[in-house]
């Protein structure tokens, strides 16, 4: 018996249930990275502190309460930092969801072109804003997806594994993605940990 058939038989074809489960939840993480984007995603101060939500962000609707000259075009600042990452994620979110539920392919890079986009939106802010906090809009949206993207490269091993292929190609790709998740999620605790400071 030959090593390729040794390794099916340890890890056999996943079925028709184990594939509708699989489709299930990643419409379910696309689901909630949509439903995310009318939380609010963060809070970016240069005198009155500007909250908008994420679907405020994506849409360039980013309005500030006061309506003060000056913090209008503070608002305004923000989108242009911020709407055109924001509508792409969006939009990847969108389409991935409606590919997941289709069942057609696609999803995956939704998934990665959203968690790119999302990974740079506050370093953009860092770059163009001194003062921001992110709130459970922007977490739940990274975090879905993040979650969407690993499960992509979990499906990649065990494919490998399936095919008695090497596996340590997509596991460093999972690392290499890791990363900057990481990196990013420290800037975005330490700039709503030194906001709440300010």
């Amino acid at each position: 018996m030959s090593e390729h058939h040794l390794i099916a038989d340890v890890v056999p074809e996943p079925d028709g249930l184990s594939t509708g489960v699989s489709r299930l939840t990643t419409a379910t993480l696309f689901a909630a990275a949509l439903l995310s984007f009318l939380l609010p995603f963060a809070t970016v101060s240069c005198g009155d502190p500007v909250t908008f939500t994420g679907l405020e962000l994506a849409t360039g609707t980013v309005e500030d309460p006061t309506h003060s000259p000056t913090e209008l075009a503070f608002a305004a600042e923000i989108e242009s930092y911020g709407t055109v990452l924001a509508l792409v994620a969006l939009g990847a979110v969108v389409v991935g969801l409606v590919l997941a539920a289709f069942s057609m392919r696609g999803s995956g890079a939704a998934a990665l072109v959203a968690l790119l986009a999302l990974m740079l939106l506050p370093w953009s802010a860092a770059y163009g804003l001194a003062d921001f906090a992110v709130y459970e809009g922007y977490a739940f949206a990274l975090a879905a997806a993040a979650a969407l993207v690993a499960r992509r490269r979990v499906e990649a091993v065990r494919r490998r594994r399936r095919e008695g292929a090497r596996i340590l190609p997509a596991v460093l790709a999972g690392v290499l993605l890791a990363i900057p998740i990481g990196v990013t999620a420290a800037l975005c605790i330490a700039a709503t940990h030194s906001y709440a400071g300010y």
